[in-house]
């Protein structure tokens, strides 16, 4: 994802939750606790004139410390790569 729309899908993800229910982890960027992605919209991605719903739990990776991450990452090519 290039690093712009990262930055713009980060802001708009977190702005959905309270500043303590997230933190920047060095490892796994920012980390949330896992029960709080209920709180956490879908995002929509419109390929090929089809609309596809990316749930939380598709883009979340989640931790047995009950805490998950986004599995979103800055790219600098202008290619999403999803799966």
């Amino acid at each position: 994802m290039p690093p712009a729309v990262y930055s713009f899908t980060i802001e708009f993800l977190l702005s959905f939750l309270d500043d303590d229910d997230y933190y920047y982890d060095n490892s796994w960027g920012y980390t949330i606790f896992a029960e709080d992605d209920v709180l956490l919209p879908s995002i929509w991605l419109l390929y090929g004139g089809h609309w596809m719903e990316m749930k939380p739990k598709d883009y979340l990776i989640y931790f047995s410390d009950g805490s998950a991450s986004f599995c979103i990452d800055p790219d600098e090519s202008s290619y999403w790569i999803l799966g």
